[in-house]
């Protein structure tokens, strides 16, 4: 990234520290975080590793006047996600979180479409993430510190959350959640259901589990120009446009145009991970926002905590939001 130079890198692991700063052409690396902060002139960090060493390390960036951007989730509760965003807005530094998928070059493609006349007004999202866990109650990783939370919340925050970010990114805030979870009593396997009402009103749904064979993703909106798109992997886009053709039944197939990214495609561009660091570098550079923010990852979380209060109730629950941010 040419508008990025990257001064330093910092590892608990003298060898790792060692071997990053030379792969990425950082100049130096350090062992301590405290004295990385005290010794060099940054204007900003990245924090990547486990949730509780990125509110840690995160917290201690800030301190510093740095520009901060972390990897999800930036905290282990909604308490201590909140506490640093107030943190960050009390000092006016730029925050983001690393939601990769909402910069996947195909994402920004559905959001132009969704933008257009032709599509209208949104109708209708669907977000599906697959994974081959973890399970509904797996404890977490050593490290990690999670093993007291709710069933679920692991699961949600740490592979999740990114059908919930995706649909927050392309359907706006979501209002009201209804979640229906089915387990077999097979080992720790469950799928789920998230009926979705979205503050514009338009409606869906996001379906997630930890028992897939593979991972996989699709995103899907209908708008009220009689629209669709299909986003399926990140890979392969598929719009249906209304037009004079669009209708049931066709001798010779929906018309449709397709968008597919290059079979020898650079993953960490296709996926986002590439686009969502330009982002947050040219904010720094220009001193704008950009999403998602350390607030944005809030708003995430309290879609968390009424997903799972839905599960545990069985009731429609209310996704509070402070208008404010």
């Amino acid at each position: 990234m040419p508008a990025a130079e990257l001064v330093a890198c910092c590892d608990l692991q003298p060898a790792l520290a060692t071997s990053t700063a030379r792969h990425f052409g950082a100049e130096r690396s350090y062992t301590d975080l405290a004295e990385m902060l005290a010794r060099e002139q940054l204007d900003a960090a990245m924090v990547v590793g486990l949730p509780a060493m990125h509110e840690e390390c995160a917290r201690a960036c800030l301190e510093a006047g740095l520009h901060t951007m972390t990897e999800k989730p930036i905290a282990r509760s909604l308490t201590e996600a909140l506490a640093l965003a107030g943190l960050a807005r009390s000092k006016g530094l730029i925050t983001q979180v690393g939601h990769n998928m909402r910069y996947a070059p195909l994402v920004q493609k559905v959001r132009q479409i969704m933008a257009g006349p032709e599509f209208g007004d949104l109708l209708y999202l669907e977000s599906r993430y697959h994974m081959e866990g973890p399970g509904w109650v797996t404890p977490s990783p050593a490290g990690w510190g999670f093993d007291t939370d709710p069933e679920g919340w692991f699961y949600l925050i740490a592979q999740g959350v990114h059908a919930i970010d995706l649909a927050r990114e392309v359907g706006g805030e979501i209002a009201s959640v209804h979640t229906t979870v089915g387990r077999t009593g097979r080992a720790e396997r469950f799928a789920m259901v998230v009926s979705v009402v979205f503050a514009s009103g338009a409606c869906g749904a996001i379906t997630m589990t930890g028992a897939s064979a593979n991972w996989s993703t699709r995103l899907e909106v209908v708008g009220d120009g009689a629209a669709t798109l299909r986003l399926t992997d990140l890979n392969h886009l598929v719009y249906e446009p209304n037009g004079p053709d669009a209708s049931y039944p066709h001798e010779y197939g929906v018309p449709s145009e397709v968008w597919s990214t290059p079979t020898r495609d650079d993953s960490s561009k296709r996926a986002g991970y590439l686009g969502e660091m330009e982002a947050f570098v040219v904010a720094v550079r220009d001193g704008t926002p950009t999403r998602p923010s350390f607030d944005d990852a809030c708003q995430a979380m309290r879609v968390v905590v009424a997903i799972i209060e839905s599960a545990q109730t069985g009731a429609i629950v209310a996704v509070p939001h402070d208008p404010s941010l």
